[in-house]
C-alpha cells in the first residue's frame, strides 16, 4: 500500500504529539538555496538543502528535521511555535517564508495545505502575527 505525504509525516510525528494533540494540517519544506537553482547547481541543493516538515495541531505548530531521502519521515523535533503563528504568503512554484528563525522553501504541490493551515486562524490571531 502506498502512503502519501501527510500519512508518512503523521505516523512519524506520533511519539512528539502531547496527550490529546491532534494533527490539523501538515506539509513538507526544505532549507537552503532556492530550489529553482538545481537544474545547474544540482550538487549544491542537494547537499546545501535541509528538509523539514511543518505541523499544525491543536496545540502549536510543529518543525520537525528530515532527510533527502525520505523528506516525510519526521526525526527530531527542532521546533514547537505557538498555534497563531502564519505562514506565508506562498505563490509561484517555490514560495520562501520564514519560519521560527529560518528560511524555507516550500513548493505548490503544499501551497494548499499552507492555505488551509492559514484559514484555521482566527483573523485576529492571523492580525497579530509576524510573518
Amino acid at each position: 500500500m502506498k502512503v502519501g505525504a501527510r500519512q508518512a509525516i503523521e505516523a512519524s510525528i506520533a511519539e512528539d504529539l502531547l496527550p490529546g494533540e491532534v494533527i490539523l494540517e501538515t506539509f513538507g519544506a526544505q532549507t537552503g538555496p532556492n530550489p529553482m537553482w538545481a537544474a545547474l547547481l544540482v550538487w549544491i541543493v542537494i547537499f546545501g538543502s535541509k528538509y523539514r516538515t511543518v505541523t499544525l495541531t491543536n496545540h502549536g505548530l510543529l518543525v520537525h528535521s528530515s532527510n533527502g531521502l525520505r523528506p516525510f519521515n519526521a526525526k527530531e523535533l527542532l521546533n514547537r511555535l505557538p498555534h497563531n503563528t502564519s505562514i506565508g504568503p506562498v505563490d509561484g512554484l517555490w514560495s520562501k517564508v520564514e519560519l521560527g528563525g529560518e528560511q524555507m522553501w516550500i513548493h505548490r504541490r503544499f501551497h494548499k495545505d499552507v492555505t488551509a493551515m492559514n484559514d484555521r486562524l482566527s483573523p485576529d490571531e492571523a492580525a497579530t502575527t509576524p510573518q
